[in-house]
């Protein structure tokens, strides 16, 4: 699953125990499916955003120079630890309800802090852009 499922935006701490009422369609199905797994003695994971070779959103796009710094928090995962959460998971041999787990870096941080570290670790300049009235991209502002 994602941590998507989650709608708060007030940059509260999110745990496995609050509230996943999503507010988008695709985050709904998530959680619908999410229902039906723990209706059938699985186990959710909840996965932050993947980054890692060949995926990072914020590096692509401060390379592009299409980066939007703004103070919104992200949570992120490497991709190498989102196959060992599923691994270890794997390996469990029972897991007391719930049986959902938040997998996630340990320290979110705002996405202007991260582009400014890329842009300076990169030596590419962190361009000056308003952030979009609209994005494809979910508005998240917690800490899971």
């Amino acid at each position: 699953s994602s941590t998507s499922v989650y709608p708060q935006r007030d940059r509260s701490l999110v745990t496995e125990e609050s509230l996943a009422e999503p507010d988008s369609d695709n985050a709904r199905i998530l959680r619908e499916a999410e229902e039906i797994v723990l209706e059938n003695g699985g186990t959710v994971l909840r996965i932050a955003g993947i980054y890692g070779p060949g995926r990072s959103f914020l590096l692509q796009s401060t390379m592009d120079g299409r980066a939007v710094a703004t103070d919104r928090i992200v949570n992120q995962v490497h991709r190498d630890d989102v196959a060992s959460a599923i691994s270890f998971i794997g390996q469990c041999q029972t897991i007391k309800p719930p049986r959902i787990f938040n997998v996630v870096d340990d320290t979110p941080a705002p996405r202007a802090e991260i582009l400014a570290w890329l842009s300076q670790r990169l030596n590419f300049p962190l361009p000056i852009s308003p952030a979009p009235a609209c994005t494809f991209f979910r508005a998240s502002d917690s800490r899971p």
